[in-house]
């Protein structure tokens, strides 16, 4: 019964100290179609192996959206990627909310982020004379 346990704690340990941590950090809220709004994807690797992330961004307005579809990052390390958000010329002026997906390759583990960024349009106005 002991040694069932013991193989079960390290089992768990094992598959604990292969976990990585990612975060979404905001460089730049808004955006418009010539200046977009920039965010980077930082992920911790803490495994002695080198391992691949694939990301993927959940939003009604994904064309948007830059980013790479994969992310190596060597064992022991950490790495961060960008991710660009350009609206189209005629966008709403909103918040506008995305969620995305972390998930290691490897292991298939999945890490979850959302972020928010603001388009704004600069105003124009067109007077037209009647007379």
């Amino acid at each position: 019964m002991k040694k069932i346990l013991l193989v079960i704690l390290v089992l768990l340990f094992t598959f604990s100290a292969h976990s990585f941590n990612s975060s979404l950090e905001t460089i730049q809220k808004s955006a418009n179609a010539s200046s977009p709004a920039e965010f980077n994807i930082n992920i911790e690797n803490p495994s002695n192996t080198n391992n691949t992330y694939s990301v993927s961004i959940l939003s009604p307005k994904s064309p948007w959206f830059y980013y790479p579809n994969t992310i190596k990052v060597p064992a022991n390390s950490q790495k961060s990627t960008p991710i660009t958000v350009s609206p189209v010329e005629n966008a709403l002026q909103q918040k506008y909310r995305f969620d995305g997906k972390i998930r290691e390759e490897q292991t298939g583990e999945i890490q979850d982020f959302t972020g928010f960024f603001n388009v704004e349009q600069p105003y124009k106005l067109h007077i037209i004379s009647t007379t």
